[in-house]
């Protein structure tokens, strides 16, 4: 065969095996990279009223999410992360009970590399502050917070949640 013939033949034969694979990776990148370029989540955004439910977030194909929590000013508040494993998104707002099952879930704090339990929460009380946590959304179809405060949130102690699912399964 032609030399001239080999060189295109392999050439095409590579284009081929390169489109293949860019393919490949843009049809699985959450599976390839842990997480979507959709998968940032916005709970709240300068949330200014106490004991208040953020947005809920759908983390049925992740193992984790991280969350980071920011307080304007002179915040007095605690957010407290909320979770379902119901097929359907809960009531965060309502209680508790068998056919709107909720649990306050514990979270490692990022900073300090300790779990914390999720009735605690985390909170602000003096300066403002930016703190990130480690969900595990391992087995957990929904996610959320809940701000509660000692006093109510003024627009100069705004709270602000962000969450970036991650670790897809």
């Amino acid at each position: 065969m032609n030399k001239k013939i080999k060189l295109i033949l392999v050439a095409l034969l590579i284009l081929m095996v390169a489109l293949l694979v860019y393919t490949f990776i843009a049809t699985n990148k959450k599976n390839i990279i842990g997480f979507s370029p959709d998968s940032v989540a916005v709970i709240f955004n300068s949330a200014t009223s106490s004991s208040v439910v953020g947005g809920i977030v759908n983390v049925k194909d992740y193992s984790s999410a991280v969350c980071s929590v920011d307080w304007d000013v002179n915040p007095t508040s605690t957010v407290k992360f909320v979770g379902s494993i119901q097929s359907s998104a809960p009531n965060f707002k309502a209680a508790q009970s068998s056919t709107n099952q909720f649990e306050y879930l514990s979270f490692t704090d990022m900073r300090t590399g300790s779990v914390v339990a999720g009735t605690t929460g985390v909170s602000a009380s003096t300066t403002a502050d930016h703190k990130m946590v480690l969900l595990n959304a391992s087995n957990i179809s929904w996610i959320s917070a809940i701000i509660n405060t000692s006093s109510a949130i003024t627009t100069t102690g705004r709270v602000s949640v962000n969450c970036i699912k991650s670790n897809a399964r």
